[in-house]
């Protein structure tokens, strides 16, 4: 049964895990991975889930979190970070599946992520078929010690449960390292990026005129 006290404790966890961790990998699926999210994005992604209760209090506990969690990324000494995004997610950006104006500052966020050195943004090529197909998104952590601990997604884009399995850790570990062999690498992906940014500058063109 899921429990308010159960959601904001999980959320919790993995936000004290990204502050206390010396690398994060994650992969956000067909949605940008949630920790890059800037804040118009996250703002929207939070709405559209409080129009369903059940995930009323993921999207509280991640809104409460966030500003936490964006600090942690930028602390000193920074923690290694890469992220796989799907280009399905791009896709859903310059598509105009979301407000234009939040998409353009998602990506340029993306992009700036790109051009901070401890910082890894690769893109997933929407037609890359892998052995095993990644499930939901998930985000490893790796602390001071190599102890490595998995969060996968569950039930809401906000609500990440803490695994302990090892079997499951390992099998996510090897899961990211041959996405990151399918990825394009930054160059390409910092080129896919800045031309969906184009592209949703372009759609907004007309409605700005």
């Amino acid at each position: 049964m899921w429990t308010v006290e159960r959601v904001r404790a999980d959320a919790l966890a993995l936000c004290e895990a990204e502050e206390a961790a010396v690398a994060i990998r994650c992969y956000g699926g067909t949605d940008i991975p949630h920790v890059l999210r800037a804040d118009g994005y996250a703002r929207q992604r939070w709405a559209w889930a409080r129009q369903h209760s059940i995930w009323q209090p993921s999207a509280d506990a991640a809104e409460k979190l966030l500003p936490r969690r964006q600090s942690a990324l930028h602390r000193t000494p920074r923690a290694r970070r890469s992220f796989v995004v799907r280009e399905g997610a791009i896709m859903a950006l310059e598509n105009k599946e979301r407000d234009l104006d939040v998409a353009i500052d998602q990506l340029r966020h993306l992009l700036a992520l790109i051009d901070d050195l401890p910082c890894s943004v690769r893109i997933l090529h929407w037609g890359t078929r892998l052995p095993t197909e990644p499930g939901p998104a998930f985000t490893i952590v790796t602390d001071r010690g190599g102890r490595e601990t998995l969060f996968v997604n569950s039930l809401s884009p906000n609500d990440f449960l803490p695994v302990r399995d090892s079997h499951r850790i390992s099998d996510a570990a090897r899961l990211f390292t041959e996405m990151c062999d399918h990825c394009f690498d930054q160059a390409r992906s910092r080129a896919r990026i800045t031309s969906a940014i184009r592209r949703c500058q372009e759609l907004l063109a007309p409605a700005r005129r």
